[in-house]
């Protein structure tokens, strides 16, 4: 099952660009809904374009409360 906490993002894309990942960074500003914490799970971090990587690393070194990252 899912969990309304929990995002698994996976792509069939060679590349992950700048506007998904603005869109994912925005996604998890959000707050949990359901539990007290949101886990977001980023498979495959290691396709991210540099621009990608660089909107990334803003969010990941300092995460909306109650957000964690796994990539």
């Amino acid at each position: 099952g899912t969990h309304a906490d929990v995002q698994v993002i996976r792509t069939d894309l060679l590349s992950i660009g700048v506007k998904e990942t603005r869109d994912l960074v925005r996604r998890a500003q959000l707050s949990p809904a359901v539990g007290r914490w949101q886990v977001i799970v980023m498979e495959d971090a290691d396709r991210l374009t540099e621009g990608a990587g660089n909107v990334l690393l803003k969010a990941v070194e300092e995460p909306a409360p109650r957000t964690v990252w796994m990539l």
